[in-house]
């Protein structure tokens, strides 16, 4: 198994699809304004203002099975933001049997899919995305994702560094990589991939820790403590950086302060350790 920490693991949701070029019914006047209007709000409205308006497009007779289609979709995003992940899937499949696929629709199934950890039905939706816009960096980035939780890191560097050359300023897909790369033994070409993604976001938490867990692998224990120091800093509570300073204090021989990071882990997860 690599070891992947579930923090650098993106599995996000596309945008809704655009609205212009709405689906029209073949009525004309204000039945069709009112059609319009819901399916406006259907795709573009909070959730409890989208999913009755989304209900009324989907119960309306003649609605073209593009708008039907539409309708579904977002319903299965707001399904997703609500971490109901297999309601989401349910969505999404009515949404991609009323109309062509979507790319964005095939994405975000696939998130939902590997939300369910279901990685490997992840992969082959996010290919199918892909075989539709080859040249979506951030898809990528989730598929490599996907790729490491079956334990497949060719993959994962392969679909990483794709990303990278896509959109050089990507700064998770660089985390991402640097991730892989450090469980391979990699060290010095990931903290060059986490040097790269702190220069494009000094904030960026995650890269502090995942740099300094390659510095701890490195024995160079000072450094490592200053990356989670920094990254608790900009992140209180973060349970990982305490427990991986804990590690290089221990290193170091501090034992008072690795027992002081045990206790504060302990109470950032709630639980013992």
């Amino acid at each position: 198994m690599l070891d992947f920490p579930a923090s650098a693991f993106i599995g996000a949701l596309l945008a809704a699809a655009p609205v212009s070029g709405l689906p029209v019914v073949g009525s004309q006047g204000q039945e069709t304004a009112d059609y319009r209007a819901r399916l406006q709000r259907c795709v573009t409205g909070p959730a409890e203002l989208a999913l009755p308006n989304c209900l009324a497009i989907i119960q309306t007779l003649d609605a073209p099975d593009a708008a039907i289609a539409l309708a579904y979709g977002r319903r299965g995003d707001i399904h997703f933001e609500s971490r109901e992940y297999a309601r989401a899937v349910e969505e999404y499949d009515v949404a991609l049997r009323m109309a062509p696929p979507k790319a964005s629709v095939l994405t975000n199934r696939a998130a939902a899919l590997a939300n369910l950890g279901r990685y490997r039905d992840a992969i082959s939706g996010y290919s199918a995305a892909l075989a539709l816009k080859p040249d979506d960096p951030r898809v990528l980035n989730s598929r490599g994702a996907a790729y490491v939780r079956v334990d497949d890191a060719e993959s994962a560097l392969a679909d990483y560094s794709r990303a990278i050359s896509l959109d050089p300023a990507y700064a998770e897909a660089l985390n991402n990589r640097g991730v892989v790369r450090s469980a391979l033994g990699q060290l010095g070409a990931a903290i060059d991939d986490f040097d790269a993604a702190l220069a494009l976001d000094p904030t960026y938490a995650d890269a502090l820790n995942n740099r300094a867990v390659a510095l701890i692998r490195q024995r160079r224990y000072q450094t490592a403590i200053e990356d989670l120091t920094r990254a608790i800093t900009l992140r209180p509570g973060y349970a990982d950086a305490y427990f991986n300073r804990a590690v290089a204090y221990e290193r170091l021989d501090r034992l008072e302060d690795a027992e002081r990071d045990y206790a504060a882990e302990k109470n950032a997860r709630g639980q013992a350790r």
